[in-house]
C-alpha cells in the first residue's frame, strides 16, 4: 500500500481496524476493496473554516462576517432549531428594512417564507411542516444567483428547493452581508462551513 496514492480519508478506517483485528488470532488474511464513493455529498474537499453561530430565542440579527458573501452566489449550513429561523442577505447590515431579502425557515414550524426586507411584504411561501428540528442539525442551502432567491433543504445546492422569488428589476440589489437570527419559538445553533474550492477572493487569487 502506498500511503501517498491512498485516499487519506480512508487512512483512519484501516488503522482501526488493523486493531480490532489483533483480537481475533483465527485471523490470517483480510481482504480490503476500496472504491470511490459514487455520492455527490461525499466530499473530501479541504475546509478553509468552520464558523458556529449561537442565536437566542428573540428576534434580533446577528451579523456574521466570518461568512462573505459578497465573492459568492450560494451558501449551505446546518441548523438546529424548533422553529422560526431567520436570514437576512443585505447589501449593508444597517439597511434590514429595505435593501434585504429576509429568509424565514420554519415559522412556528409550519410554513417557511420569503420577505422584502425585515417583517416586509412576503413574495414567496411554501407548507414546510416539521422542517426543522430542536434534537438534530438540518442541512440547507440558500442561492441569490441572478437575482434568483431561491431555499432548499439538503447538503446538496440546487436540490430539495422549496422556495423561489424572482426580484424585479427595481428591487434588484447586490448582497455584501449574512445575518441571522431566531424567533421567540426557539434558539439556533448555525454551522457553516466555508470551503477552499468555493472560495474566491476578489482579486482574483484563491
Amino acid at each position: 500500500m502506498n500511503q501517498e496514492d491512498f485516499p487519506k480519508n480512508y487512512i483512519g478506517f484501516v488503522k482501526r481496524a488493523l486493531v480490532l483485528l489483533k483480537k481475533y488470532s483465527l485471523i490470517k488474511r483480510v481482504e480490503l476493496l476500496v472504491e470511490k464513493p459514487e455520492d455527490p455529498d461525499d466530499t473530501s474537499t479541504p475546509i478553509k473554516s468552520f464558523i458556529t453561530v449561537i442565536t437566542p430565542d428573540s428576534y434580533n440579527y446577528q451579523l456574521v462576517p466570518e461568512v462573505p458573501v459578497n465573492n459568492k452566489s450560494f451558501l449551505t449550513f446546518q441548523l438546529k432549531a424548533a422553529g422560526d429561523a431567520h436570514i437576512a442577505l443585505s447589501a449593508m447590515y444597517s439597511e434590514l428594512q429595505s435593501k434585504t431579502h429576509e429568509i424565514v425557515i420554519g415559522e412556528n414550524n409550519k410554513r417557511s417564507l420569503i420577505r422584502e426586507g425585515s417583517l416586509g411584504s412576503i413574495r414567496a411561501e411554501s407548507m414546510t411542516m416539521n422542517i426543522l428540528s430542536s434534537k438534530e442539525f438540518r442541512y440547507f442551502w440558500v442561492s441569490w444567483l441572478n437575482h434568483h432567491i431561491e431555499v432548499g433543504r439538503g447538503k446538496k445546492h440546487g436540490q430539495g428547493r422549496f422556495l423561489h422569488w424572482h426580484v424585479p428589476p427595481n428591487k434588484q440589489f447586490n448582497i455584501n452581508c449574512l445575518a441571522v437570527s431566531t424567533g421567540k419559538a426557539s434558539k439556533g445553533r448555525w454551522e457553516f462551513v466555508e470551503l477552499l474550492d468555493a472560495y474566491v477572493d476578489p482579486s482574483g487569487k484563491l
